[in-house]
């Protein structure tokens, strides 16, 4: 099921779709219109980014935001949603993470030269 241009999931598939992508970081459960859906990011121990994902209790249903963003961006992006609007929907908080993770992106780093001693 698509909502808002989410795909919803059940606990069972999402959790086969998402098996092995290491440990979660909640970031609140207190966005959306209701005020009950929980925000996580899902990433391998150490790493720096991760899946982001969301959780509704209501239907005990999750749906993926986006893949593979900074962690400080997501953190950055819901400090500021919750000074905001506590309740401000997933997918404006998820287009605030895209805007913020080119600043927490590192900077690309190119092929090292290496000098012959």
């Amino acid at each position: 099921m698509t909502t808002h241009g989410l795909e919803w999931l059940g606990p069972i598939a999402f959790t086969r779709r998402n098996a092995g992508r290491g440990v979660d970081r909640d970031f609140g459960d207190h966005w959306g219109r209701l005020g009950d859906q929980r925000l996580t990011v899902r990433h391998q121990l150490g790493a720096d980014h991760g899946l982001l994902y969301v959780y509704d209790p209501t239907w005990r249903e999750y749906a993926v935001l986006a893949d593979d963003v900074p962690l400080d961006a997501v953190h950055d992006a819901t400090a500021h949603a919750a000074d905001t609007d506590p309740h401000m929907h997933v997918i404006t908080v998820t287009d605030l993470v895209k805007q913020l993770a080119p600043q927490h992106d590192p900077a690309p780093t190119g092929p090292r030269a290496e000098v012959e001693l």
